[in-house]
């Protein structure tokens, strides 16, 4: 499959140059390349934004690339907190993202056929030495309870500069294999999502607002730390693997970073 013209900015080699994008300030690549801006929140997708045209001019995602959370710290506070919003809110039960499925997002895919599908399990496999270069040296921080549009509660990451540039190099080396992008909406929220409303529930509730008086006492809990050492293709709305998370088509590993 021949890649796609790329509009970003012509870096040249020095695009792919992990010295370069270390080097490179992370606020002028984003500036610079508009497409890395995108908000990369499968979770939120289905939130109610005020804007509706955003689903008139843009596809929906297929796919996406993740971060698993393995850290036994994350996965038991994030039941904490959600033990104590059932305690409150039993409804909401079915809305609570298992352990099993616990991730961080890092971009989400159009991928409508076999061949860009097998197209982009080959990019991922290729770019993964250019992307072991560039991995952040320190865990990401887990820290603090946030919520998009007050229906998906989550757990907020550190927006930590040498992650984000991970991400941003991540969907440029994407970019310029010919891999399509769906971010749907602007600006890229890094976090673990503890619970989400669905439709049938806010229909059952009348309302689409999740009670803050459910995970006001976990603002400022502090999660733990994830070590970013794999990254998964991941299926959207697909079924789940034999031992909870989601089904994947590929992942590359890193190791210790």
């Amino acid at each position: 499959m021949k890649p796609r013209e790329s509009s970003f900015p012509d870096f040249g080699k020095e695009a792919s140059d992990d010295r370069t994008l270390r080097g490179f300030s992370h606020d002028a690549l984003r500036d610079s390349c508009p497409q890395l801006s995108g908000q990369t929140d499968l979770d939120s997708k289905d939130s109610d934004c005020n804007d509706q045209q955003v689903w008139k001019d843009t596809s929906r995602p297929t796919h996406f690339l993740a971060l698993r959370i393995t850290n036994e710290e994350i996965v038991r506070m994030v039941g904490q907190v959600q033990a104590h919003m059932l305690k409150i809110q039993p409804l909401y039960s079915p809305c609570c993202i298992p352990s099993s499925a616990l991730h961080i997002t890092l971009c989400t895919l159009g991928l409508d056929t076999p061949d860009q599908v097998a197209h982009a399990v080959e990019v991922l496999h290729r770019i993964q030495p250019q992307l072991a270069t560039s991995l952040p040296h320190t865990p990401l921080r887990v820290d603090g309870v946030d919520t998009f549009f007050n229906r998906v509660v989550y757990a907020k990451v550190q927006q930590q500069p040498e992650f984000m540039e991970f991400v941003d190099h991540l969907k440029l080396l994407l970019w310029e294999s010919g891999v399509e992008m769906r971010d749907v909406h602007h600006g890229y929220t890094p976090h673990v999502t503890i619970m989400k409303a669905t439709k049938p529930l806010v229909n059952q509730k009348g309302t689409k607002d999740v009670d803050p008086s459910l995970y006001k006492d976990y603002t400022d809990m502090y999660f733990g730390q994830q070590t970013l050492d794999r990254v998964y293709l991941c299926t959207m709305g697909g079924s789940k693997r034999e031992d909870g998370f989601y089904e994947c088509l590929g992942e590359i590993e890193f190791g210790q970073a």
